[in-house]
Parts: C-alpha cells; sequence; structure tokens
C-alpha cells in the first residue's frame, strides 16, 4: 500500500482539546499546518520546539503544546506505532484533565487510545487514495 504524506486534525468530541496527526511531514511543513490553525494564544516558540523534533526522531514523536493541543508525528505506518503514540496522546490528554491510570479510569483510557487508533488507521485509508487533481 502507497501512502503520501498528509495529516488529519482529530476532535475528542467530549473534551475541548484536539489531536493533530502528521505522517511523513517535515518539521516546517508541520510547524506551517499548526501556525495557522492552531489559535494565537498557543505559544509559537513550543510549536517551533514540537516540531523540531519532528526532523530528529526515525520514527514517531508525541508532543502536547500548554493550551492541550497534542501532536503525532509518525514517518513509518505501523499499527504498534499507532497504539504506542495513541498511549502518549491518551495520557498527555487525561493527565490535562486530572485523570491518573488506575484501575478505576483504565477503561476510560482505553477508549480513547481506541478512538484515536481507528481515526489514525482512518486517515491512513484516506492517504493511500489515489489523489483527486
Amino acid at each position: 500500500m502507497v501512502v503520501r504524506k498528509g495529516h488529519k486534525r482529530i476532535y475528542y468530541e467530549i473534551y475541548p482539546y484536539g489531536l493533530w496527526v502528521f505522517y511523513k511531514m517535515s518539521a516546517a511543513e508541520v510547524f506551517a499546518v499548526l501556525d495557522t490553525a492552531l489559535p494565537q494564544e498557543t505559544p509559537r516558540e513550543e510549536i517551533k520546539h514540537c516540531c523540531i523534533r519532528v526532523d530528529k526522531v526515525m520514527e514517531a514523536h508525541t508532543c502536547m503544546l500548554s493550551t492541550g493541543q497534542t501532536v503525532i508525528c509518525l514517518s513509518e505506518y505501523d499499527g504498534g506505532l499507532v497504539a504506542h503514540e495513541a498511549f502518549h496522546a491518551t495520557h498527555f490528554l487525561m493527565d490535562k484533565i486530572g485523570i491518573r491510570l488506575s484501575h478505576k479510569s483504565d477503561e476510560a483510557f482505553a477508549y480513547m487510545i481506541g478512538y484515536i487508533v481507528s481515526q489514525i488507521h482512518e486517515m491512513f485509508g484516506e492517504l493511500s487514495k489515489p489523489k483527486n487533481k
């Protein structure tokens, strides 16, 4: 399966934050998207710091900005890697809203990880379709 580079904004629906997923995009490309899409109160230096790491990682990177937006950058499409980064994104979100992982909260974590993984797989399905001209 050939997958072209691209990105997707994932809405958490019940939480006031979002997730941006980027695939095979350079730090400059990621910054350009986030710079125009995120609210002005998002510190641009934070975005730059998150983006700089994109070109330095081999497979993936996840970070959360102070405004609660999470960014996942992937350089390859692998189910295990997607689940791994989905866990990081879920952990960042749950920490932001004050939920700690425990036997009482593990179902909320599991549902969010499942949601993120399914949304990323949906993104890869779209990116693997021929581009309309």
